[in-house]
């Protein structure tokens, strides 16, 4: 009898299972804690209530500026606790210029159009 009475649940709460991206604060010393390690984000990142997402696959995680969509860090996964992972600013100036030469491609393309 009470079933009759039940209603189906929007599927507002389902996770999308292609989606592996998390929200973290920033804490004021520049860092954010995932999983009891903590991860470097560039100098003056932190603002009151400043949130990054974290993309993470495999073992590796890019750390994205929720306001501009932007990677602003790369990280290995640490699987040691209380572990310090600092940025490696080579990799992030290799993929700021690998960025901006798709953006130069992309550019170049939509002149030739």
């Amino acid at each position: 009898m009470e079933q009759e009475h039940l209603k189906l649940v929007p599927h507002l709460f389902e996770k999308n299972s292609s989606d592996n991206s998390l929200i973290y604060s920033v804490r004021k010393d520049n860092v954010i804690l995932y999983k009891q390690v903590r991860y470097q984000v560039p100098k003056g990142t932190y603002a009151p209530s400043k949130e990054v997402k974290l993309l993470i696959k495999d073992m590796h995680m890019n750390i994205v500026d929720t306001d501009t969509n932007e990677v602003i860090a790369s990280h290995k996964i640490s699987i040691k606790k209380g572990d310090l992972v600092k940025i490696n600013l080579a990799l992030l100036l290799m993929q700021h210029q690998h960025m901006m030469l798709i953006l130069s491609v992309r550019l170049l393309i939509i002149a030739l159009i």
